[in-house]
């Protein structure tokens, strides 16, 4: 992946908060977080729907499945996988730091003021993240 398609990557990240914002300014936050679940909710059925949909064999070839993940690991695909989980931690952390933000800005400005704060911080992280991922390759 080179800088470029992760910074569009970033940049749809950008999408879902800025959204979240506007859905919170609208109503509020636990109306914000049920209209959020519709979408899930319709991929679902949606999933279902084309299960049942699916057509089934004829003829079934049983193999059992073997999953040896050691031996990958030594290989180059094993320095992929740290690089991926060192990835993932670090989203963790900043989810938590938002968190952590929305926590200390509601005791001055509100929960709902709060965590609009805490999503326009995330935008701005996600617009950082997006903006030094060219150069960075």
């Amino acid at each position: 992946m080179d800088g470029r398609s992760g910074a569009v990557d970033n940049l749809g990240a950008i999408a879902g908060p800025v959204l979240a914002i506007a859905l919170i300014a609208l109503t509020s936050i636990r109306a914000a977080i049920v209209i959020s679940v519709i979408p899930g909710l319709l991929s679902a059925a949606a999933i279902i729907y084309a299960i049942r949909r699916t057509t089934t064999p004829k003829q079934r070839h049983h193999q059992p499945i073997k999953i040896t993940v050691g031996p990958l690991l030594h290989r180059p695909l094993g320095r992929l996988m740290i690089g991926i989980t060192a990835f993932e931690v670090d989203n963790c952390a900043t989810t938590l730091l938002i968190l952590r933000t929305s926590q200390l800005f509601a005791a001055g400005h509100g929960e709902t003021a709060a965590t609009q704060l805490a999503l326009v911080l995330y935008v701005g992280y996600n617009i950082a993240v997006a903006a030094i991922s060219v150069p960075a390759g």
